[in-house]
């Protein structure tokens, strides 16, 4: 069972520990030096953090009935932190997904939450496009509407979602055994509405408070989560990569449409696992230099059989060898003609095909400079609305279907993008990146979506974070209960007396010269 522990140097002498079982009296006892606690009060000092699994850094002298203890209690709270973290990321997601299905609305200046009809994302595409096959989201996120941010108060809250303080008031509001306070609510009205807006999908207040975790435990769990979220958001990466994408993603539908065609044709085949063309497939490696290699390793292998024929003419197997050989020689020879053949017709195909993109699609370099047009409208916070005059000013050689395209994307898609001030908050952009990650799904660019939370994971168990408190919640909870010492010999009878005997902690179950 992995779980992780951090441990830091220290100037301390030796220290002993005991550890006993109420239904065994047996205690053990050993020396370490030189390693203490991480969990001190200078956040100065350095530490270190490794993951390992229990058999290698349990103390070996510990009796056999206490280690299987030992052993079933860590493992126990690795299955409950386990459950808590995939509960907290369930959560998370379905806050993160509601915005698809609604948006904030103010009544008697109270923020609500209500369910309204999602953009349609073949707002943005030519009439008649046909959606990827891999795509059943037709609907993304509304914008949040300007009004709402009127008053600073509904504003600097809103700012807060999915940030570290929001975090901490859904965990006791969901998870907490007394639930949220109701000052705390009062206070995030923002918030409360949309911890609500859950309650129709039966995500109540105090829904997953039976984890049977104490506090300590679930924060470990929190901070974690809560720094992957601060990690993949730090600065505007994802907002600015999205936007980058989706407006080329657009403009080549809508301006290079032969091109896309093909690069549509080209990903269904490939996702079906079909070649291009199983003719060309297997002449591909016969090029000229090829068959002159297979030539010259065949000729050698017959001037080798007809040696060896002459000196043994009665075997038939030397003549079967030479024939062998020879029709290999005339098959390849067949296949690299036809692949020369093959070639001068693609090239003659893609000339055509040039030909035709020329009359109709917009060169690459062209769609680059429109994206940047685009982009530099949609961030200029001094166009409230976009016109035509704002685009050919910044076009050159501007053509009115370029003008027109550009003209439509921007206006849609201005009411997404928040001030410069307010692109680094995670809710402000929200709706546009996931309007972003539906409308490149949407249109099969895929590669090109971005993940916006952390994804939980279902394939092993979650690592346990192992402080002194978590420790002694671990050890103390249950049947067969351990009791810990501290080094005068004192019982540690409570999590607050653990943490202040860190290092008696740790080494009574730890082998810390093996960590």
């Amino acid at each position: 069972m992995p779980f992780t522990s951090s441990f830091q140097s220290t100037a301390a002498g030796p220290s002993t520990a005991t550890a006993s079982s109420d239904d065994d009296d047996t205690s053990s006892e050993t020396t370490i030096s030189e390693i203490g606690s991480v969990f001190d009060e200078d956040p100065t000092k350095d530490y270190r953090t490794c993951s390992v699994t229990m058999n290698k850094i349990l103390r070996a002298d510990l009796p056999e009935a206490i280690k299987n203890i030992i052993f079933g209690k860590l493992n126990d709270a690795t299955h409950r932190s386990t459950d808590y973290a995939l509960n907290y990321y369930l959560v998370l997601h379905l806050l993160l997904l509601k915005f698809r299905d609604g948006t904030f609305a103010l009544e008697n200046q109270t923020p609500v939450f209500r369910d309204a009809p999602g953009f349609a994302i073949a707002r943005l595409l030519p009439a008649g496009y046909v959606k990827s096959e891999h795509c059943n989201v037709t609907h993304s996120a509304l914008p949040i509407p300007t009004a709402f941010f009127a008053s600073t108060n509904l504003a600097q809250d809103f700012d807060l979602l999915f940030q570290k303080s929001h975090l901490a008031l859904m965990q006791s509001y969901f998870f907490g055994v007394r639930g949220a306070l109701e000052s705390s609510l009062t206070a995030h009205p923002v918030q409360k509405a949309l911890f609500q807006s859950l309650i129709p999908c039966n995500v109540t207040p105090q829904k997953y408070n039976a984890h049977g975790l104490s506090f300590a435990e679930r924060q470990n769990v929190a901070n974690k989560i809560q720094t992957n979220i601060g990690n993949m958001w730090k600065g505007n990466k994802i907002f600015k990569h999205l936007l980058n994408k989706l407006l080329h993603a657009l403009l080549s539908i809508h301006l290079a449409p032969h091109r896309e065609a093909q690069r549509q044709e080209a990903k269904t085949k490939r996702d079906k696992g079909k070649s291009k063309d199983k003719g060309k497939a297997s002449i591909k490696p016969f090029t000229r230099n090829a068959f002159r290699n297979i030539r010259r390793g065949e000729t050698k292998k017959i001037n080798s059989y007809q040696a060896k024929k002459e000196q043994d003419p009665s075997n038939p197997k030397w003549d079967s060898k030479i024939q062998h050989c020879q029709s290999r020689i005339d098959r390849c020879y067949h296949l690299y003609k036809n692949s020369v053949i093959v070639s001068v017709e693609d090239q003659e195909e893609e000339e055509e095909n040039e030909e035709a993109q020329a009359q109709s699609d917009l060169s690459r370099r062209r769609l680059r400079v429109l994206t940047a047009v685009c982009r530099d409208l949609l961030l200029d916070d001094g166009i409230a609305a976009c016109t035509e005059d704002h685009i050919k000013k910044l076009l050159e050689d501007p053509q009115q279907p370029e003008v027109d395209c550009c003209l439509n994307l921007v206006t849609r898609l201005k009411p997404y993008i928040p001030r410069k001030d307010a692109q680094n908050s995670l809710a402000r952009v929200l709706p546009f990146c996931l309007l972003a990650n539906d409308t490149l799904g949407f249109t099969g660019y895929n590669k090109f979506q971005r993940k916006l939370l952390p994804d939980p994971q279902f394939t092993h168990q979650y690592p346990l974070s192992l402080s002194a408190q978590t420790i002694y919640y671990a050890l103390d909870r249950g049947p067969d209960r351990l009791i810990m010492y501290s080094y005068d010999g004192s019982v540690l009878i409570s999590a607050t007396k653990a943490n202040q005997n860190k290092d008696a902690c740790y080494n009574s179950i730890f082998d810390l010269n093996a960590v």
